[in-house]
Order: C-alpha cells, then structure tokens, then sequence
C-alpha cells in the first residue's frame, strides 16, 4: 500500500522477496490546466506494468477491511499511503501489518517527517520500519536476526538538500531495508522494541500557506524552510516594486550569506554585482539563487535581476523589497 514515489523501491522490494497478491493506491485524481486529465501514481504504473491486481478505494471502510482480509496474505507493507488503515484492516494479514516510514521514530511521527527534520535542523535523519497500530505512528519498531537488530537505517542531512531530494534517498533506504525485514519475517527472527514516547514529536500535515516566507526570521531559519517546502508546497514571497502590483516569486534555491551592513529591513532586496539577488531576515541575509516568476518559467536568480531593469533601480534606492510575512 503505498501512493508516490517514496513507496516505490518498498514495492519491488517486495516483488523480489514475496508473491504480491494486491497493490493499493490513492485514486487517481485530476491534474494539469483545467484539471482534466488524471494523475495515475507512480505506484500504479509500477504495479500495472508487473501485471498486479491494483486496488483504489477512495476510503478505507469495512467492505474494503473484508477484502483485504480475503486475499490471505501474510504481510501489508504500507509506506505513504494516504489512508488511517482501521484495526480490522491491520489485522487482516496473517503475521503482520508494517510501515516504512521516513524518519527516526519516535521523532517526526506523521505526515510530513522529511520536511519536519529540515526545519528542525536536525543533522540526521533515517527509515523506521514499524508495526502498524491504529494511532499514527505509534507501533512498535521491528527488530531482526540473531542480534536482534533495530529496522532503522541513519543519514545525514546534506546543508542544502531539499525536502525533495533527501526523500529521494530516503526511499532507496527505505527499499533496502523493507528487503531486510522481510527477508527476517520469513525465516522468523522477527522481534519488535516499543517506541520511547518521551522522546516522541510529531510532523503535521504541510499545506500550502506554510510556503509563505516570513522574513523576519532568522536567514538559517529562512534557509531551512525554503529547503523543507522543495518541492511542495513550494517556498513563495511577494515582490513588492513602486507603483505596481505584488509579483510571487517560488524559491527553490538560496543559501545563508554575509550582510553588508546592520540594521536593515527584513524582506529588503539588494541587488549585488554578479548579479546576486540578496534579501535582508530579521537576523542576517540569504542570497536567492533560483526562483520561479508566476506564469514564467524556472530561472536562476541573476537571470531574473537581468530582465528587470526596474528592480536594479529600486534596489540602489532602497525601495524594493519582498512582503516581510
């Protein structure tokens, strides 16, 4: 069960280890101008092209409980999801219902735990692999082989990945390690650790207003969230010129730099020679290094400062700046 990409090395992992009888996914949903044509997952494709029975319900309710229990399986393997799985569907496998989940539980519990350890700033972060209990997140970890090793594999947070391409290699991760553990279901050395709830938080859902960048804050922390909002829902800022109207502008690329001077309004443009598009925080600076103009494409930001005479005028005067929040 699984509905983007992060679920897709979890599902040939188990096409390599196990015979699947089922694949479930989200429904596929409008996309595109006009929301016309429909978005099939990832998962899907996968699953179709392997010949595999694939199952969309829109919500998870008692006669879709009766037929997942009717396949008898031995295994659910979840990952992203979308759907709270209710206790009569985690307990329809014979063995086991179990999750591969993008983080180090019991940190970032939820939704959203890639971008959560972004703007935590956290130095690291990894894959669980979990018993799946009807509270988010809750179940126990799943232990393996004789030493009884813990399903849980540690990496490094690069200082400029993206939410995007950390869960990229968080889903290689995650593949690898289902292999593993589903290696260690099989010849039963399966034991399971309960999860230490002091230690527990927990990652909302993101939406779309969380991409609004509040410059008042501090250029790590401006940093973080750009970084953590790449690539939904997208980091986004209003530029504000004399006498015309807002343009949002989506950052997808900046980076912490050194101010030229103190005591600057946060949200203030400066535009450096190079040129390098630099924007005053409530503490320090962060320099934007791509972005992407509503209605225009993808640029890099010394591209956008060049075909805007207006903004390099305004910004020797001090008269162009970005909404603060």
């Amino acid at each position: 069960m699984g509905s983007d990409e992060f679920f897709v090395p979890s599902l040939e992992a188990c096409l390599a280890k196990c015979n699947v009888v089922a694949v479930y996914t989200q429904p596929d949903r409008p996309s595109g101008r006009g929301r016309k044509r429909l978005s099939v997952s990832p998962v899907k494709e996968l699953a179709l092209a392997r010949g595999l029975r694939v199952v969309q319900p829109e919500r998870f309710d008692k006669r879709c409980s009766e037929q997942l229990r009717d396949f008898g399986s031995d295994l659910t393997v979840v990952a992203a999801y979308g759907h709270i799985l209710p206790a009569a569907a985690l307990a329809a496998a014979r063995i086991e219902s179990i999750n591969v989940h993008a983080s180090l539980l019991p940190r970032h519990r939820g939704a959203a735990p890639v971008a959560a350890a972004i703007l935590a700033g956290d130095t690291e972060t990894g894959v669980t692999v979990m018993r799946l209990r009807p509270a988010l997140d809750t179940g126990e970890v799943v232990c393996y082989g004789k030493d009884a090793c813990r399903a849980q594999r540690v990496t490094p947070i690069g200082e400029h990945e993206t939410a995007g391409e950390l869960m990229a290699r968080l889903a290689v991760m995650g593949g690898e390690l289902a292999a593993e553990v589903l290696g260690a279901f099989a010849d039963g050395s399966v034991t399971y650790e309960v999860q230490d709830e002091a230690r527990a938080t927990y990652a909302r859902r993101l939406e779309k207003s969380d991409g609004r960048i509040d410059w008042r804050r501090p250029a790590d922390a401006v940093d973080r969230q750009i970084r953590a909002m790449t690539p939904w829902p997208g980091a986004f800022t209003d530029l504000c010129l004399p006498a015309a109207e807002p343009v949002r502008l989506v950052v997808l690329r900046a980076g912490v730099c050194e101010c030229g001077e103190s005591g600057r309004v946060a949200g203030r443009i400066d535009v450096q020679p190079g040129p390098r598009l630099v924007v005053s925080a409530g503490a320090g600076c962060v320099e934007l290094l791509r972005l992407k103009p509503a209605g225009r494409k993808e640029m890099s930001a010394a591209e956008f400062v060049r075909g805007s005479p207006v903004l390099r005028e305004c910004s020797g005067r001090g008269e162009c700046g970005f909404a603060s929040g």
